[in-house]
């Protein structure tokens, strides 16, 4: 996929959201790990993870985590039990946040010990995941795009 197919998707994704949230169906679309994934991967240079234990392959083979959301919380969950079991092979995290108003794409990478402190405060079911609101992570790197839809271009900002 290239720059100009994200962008496609991603107007077409815009318009979805824009009436899920007018039709008042909540204010987080799905966003399709297909979408956010290939695009996390593209923009970072990461390849993919082989047999999908891990979303993304780092260039220098650690395993990344991607979870996308549309609003500015990150609710979403994970399964820190596999993180800990694959700790000597994960290096992060990337959570997406997708701001179809500015038309922005927010990273922020969350390592692993941090993920693991501050989901140790977390209450695990049985299957060893996490409910969690990213916005509440202090500890990350962070690096934005902007979206212009009339050129078709994704550019750091």
């Amino acid at each position: 996929m290239n720059i100009e197919d994200f962008v496609a998707y991603y107007s077409k994704l815009k318009e979805l959201t824009e009436l899920h949230r007018k039709l008042k169906f909540g204010d987080n679309p799905q966003i399709a790990e297909v979408f956010s994934e290939q695009l996390t991967r593209s923009l970072f240079g990461y390849s993919k993870w082989g047999n999908k234990k891990f979303d993304a392959k780092t260039v220098d083979g650690f395993a990344v985590e991607i979870k996308a959301t549309g609003t500015d919380k990150g609710k979403t969950t994970i399964n820190i039990k596999s993180f800990k079991k694959h700790a000597e092979e994960f290096s992060h995290l990337i959570w997406l946040y997708i701001d179809f108003d500015e038309n922005q794409l927010s990273f922020k990478k969350i390592s692993l010990e941090a993920l693991i402190e501050w989901a140790s405060t977390k209450k695990e079911t049985d299957n060893g995941r996490v409910s969690i609101a990213l916005h509440q992570l202090t500890a990350f790197e962070k690096t934005c795009f902007q979206i212009n839809e009339k050129s078709k271009t994704i550019v750091k900002i």
